[in-house]
């Protein structure tokens, strides 16, 4: 088994938090002390620690030393050549179009879809930060091309955001209106989803949720995503000298 110990520094997220963050991958627990070492030596103030959910030595090694157990992270997949795509849902007054311009109602959604995410759950990094990092993901959506809205009389009540994973479509942010709930929206901007990756080539779509948010999901599930990995992410902190 190849070393994954070493330490990636983050660049974008150490701008972001304004100090330095880096991500390390372990299997054993020897590679989980090399990856906390590694980043101490580095000086690193927040380290990423992801170990995949069969290696049990290393989640109970990681567990034991300081370090928060701050999601643990299911990808769920689906193929796309050949999968039979459902017939549009036809909601009267309801449209799903690509958008570019920032409004309110988007960036209420891109917040919403925060809920459950890890850095939303970490007391220590502030509210304020991790409000901006998803205005900063729906703002390079919106630049790219990549964000699609369901709109309803003007405004949007759903969002989705497409991004590239391991060669994969990828379901950055998906979120729909508390107010717009339980009427096939979410289900359509998946069928948006699965459209633009076969439009790009894709050969399969995924989506990362967490294990905490269990109506995402069934709803992944329903939808005909399949999970295809489960790892366990570790934020492990240093105080600074």
């Amino acid at each position: 088994m190849r070393d994954n110990a070493s330490v990636e520094l983050l660049a974008w997220d150490s701008a972001w938090l304004g100090y330095s963050v880096g991500r390390a991958t372990a299997h054993t627990p020897q590679q989980v002390t090399d990856a906390m070492a590694n980043a101490q030596a580095a000086g690193l103030q927040l380290l990423y620690l992801v170990v995949d959910a069969g290696a049990e030595a290393a989640i109970a090694s990681a567990q034991a030393t300081a370090a928060w157990l701050a999601d643990v992270r299911l990808t769920y997949a689906m193929a796309l050549p050949g999968v039979a795509l459902p017939n549009e849902a036809k909601t009267p007054g309801l449209a799903y179009q690509l958008v570019t311009e920032p409004s309110a109602a988007l960036h209420q959604l891109a917040q919403q879809s925060s809920q459950y995410s890890r850095f939303r759950r970490d007391a220590r990094i502030p509210a304020q930060a991790c409000d901006q990092l998803y205005a900063e993901w729906l703002s390079q959506a919106l630049a790219s091309g990549t964000a699609w809205a369901a709109v309803r009389q003007g405004t949007p009540v759903g969002l989705l955001t497409l991004g590239v994973r391991e060669g994969h479509a990828s379901i950055e942010l998906l979120a729909v209106s508390p107010a717009a709930r339980h009427q096939r929206i979410g289900q359509g901007l998946v069928r948006v989803a699965q459209l633009e990756a076969r439009r790009q080539g894709r050969e399969a779509l995924q989506v990362v949720t967490q294990e905490a948010n269990r109506a995402a999901q069934l709803f992944y599930e329903h939808c005909g995503f399949r999970l295809a990995r489960r790892e366990y992410v570790f934020h492990l902190w240093q105080q600074p000298e």
